[in-house]
């Protein structure tokens, strides 16, 4: 069974890997190449960009709260890693391997028409870093990943533990950057 750590340790080597990828594979993307979309209904990377970091920032309040309480609940050693009901179905619902599409929630779509500049891509590389960073603090207190719990910015109703929060992000970032892939794999993406 995988422990509390084990399962903080992959999520975060997961988004320090694809962190990587990013800056390797969009880094050097012009305006045009951002903004290209395939067709109308489809999202730019620049959207892509969008929606995870309107996603990002209500879960950021909430693990900012995490950081700033004085007296989280904390882990005893090697504890095994929970699963709970929304955290299973939101693994499948975002992992990179499912083919299911599902509709963004109208709170985290990108805005409709829009043509973003380069700073989307840097405020995206910000929002790893910190998603980095706090999981690192997490792991340096040892806060226990099984009691605390996070909501999800869709609904308060769904609510899954700080273990499952991670690797929903990593999962989540993963499966938005093969999006962005296939995008770029499109016969009329723009050459520069």
């Amino acid at each position: 069974m995988e422990t509390q750590e084990t399962c903080l340790a992959n999520s975060l080597n997961d988004l320090k890997k694809l962190q990587d990828e990013v800056k390797q594979q969009y880094g050097a993307l012009s305006l045009a190449q951002l903004n290209w979309k395939p067709n109308a209904k489809s999202w730019s990377i620049a959207e892509i960009l969008q929606h995870l970091l309107l996603l990002y920032k209500d879960y950021q309040v909430q693990i900012t709260q995490i950081l700033q309480n004085d007296r989280p609940p904390q882990t005893e050693g090697h504890t095994p890693h929970k699963r709970t009901f929304f955290g299973k179905l939101m693994y499948w619902l975002v992992s990179p391997k499912a083919t299911n599409k599902i509709p963004a929630p109208k709170l985290v779509q990108p805005t409709p028409n829009s043509h973003f500049d380069l700073q989307i891509y840097h405020q995206y590389l910000t929002v790893l870093d910190q998603v980095i960073a706090a999981g690192e603090q997490i792991a340096k207190r040892h806060i226990d990943l099984n009691k605390t719990k996070v909501s999800s910015p869709v609904s308060g109703v769904i609510r899954f533990n700080l273990g499952e929060y991670f690797r929903i992000e990593a999962y989540h970032h993963r499966r938005h950057f093969q999006q962005g892939q296939r995008v770029m794999k499109q016969p009329e993406f723009p050459k520069a």
